[in-house]
């Protein structure tokens, strides 16, 4: 999945009533150098909303739709991908990719937090593979969930309908600004996919 490519509903900035959230973007009139501490009257400026804070104010997958997703995934590492396809000829089969790990403070040695994912079915047309759909997951660590992860749904390419990125991540692979209401469509629909997965690929032993 192409992750350099953002939805044309991504704003730079927001403020709070918005329908998007960043942590960062320029003035309306591009950028304004910081005032010196001992000129400011206004005090510090407000710290950028952190990667946790966008998280919060995303929606993930719910719990059982958490467990279906950590099922496929179980087992890779960064760079493994798989396969699943219990019902061959009935149903198209579940590619599974493992992107990269994610570290919140994007420094190596702080231990992972997350990763990121990708679950497609595809079929072929003409020799080439076409995504039906395609969908990027940010996954983090959540010792509140009963599988013990947390999944937002990120981006999505749906072959010929498009591509569309929701979320926007840093060079560490964190979130830094995100579409609330595309996500919160792309999450939505997730939703039910997942449940299809578990039913099409016979796994509703192991998701519950």
């Amino acid at each position: 999945m192409n992750t350099a490519d953002l939805a044309p509903d991504l704003a730079p900035t927001t403020t709070s009533d918005s329908d998007t959230t960043s942590t960062q973007g320029p003035a309306p009139g591009g950028p304004v150098q910081a005032p010196r501490p001992d000129r400011n009257p206004e005090g510090p400026s407000p710290a950028r909303p952190s990667s946790s804070a966008l998280c919060a104010a995303m929606r993930r997958l719910s719990p059982y739709a958490t467990k279906v997703f950590v099922t496929l995934v179980d087992g890779l590492a960064a760079g493994e991908a798989s396969k699943l396809d219990q019902a061959p000829g009935a149903f198209m089969a579940v590619s599974v990719d493992c992107l990269s790990v994610v570290r919140k403070s994007g420094v190596a040695g702080k231990g992972p937090d997350g990763a990121i994912y990708a679950i497609a079915h595809r079929y072929e047309v003409n020799g080439d593979l076409v995504p039906d759909p395609d969908v990027e997951f940010y996954v983090t660590d959540d010792s509140d969930d009963p599988s013990g992860k947390a999944v937002y749904p990120t981006a999505i390419d749906h072959g010929p309908m498009g591509y569309h990125r929701h979320v926007e991540l840093n060079a560490a692979g964190n979130p830094a600004r995100f579409s609330r209401r595309g996500q919160a469509d792309l999450a939505k629909f997730c939703e039910g996919w997942m449940r299809n997965i578990a039913r099409q690929q016979r796994i509703w032993d192991r998701a519950g």
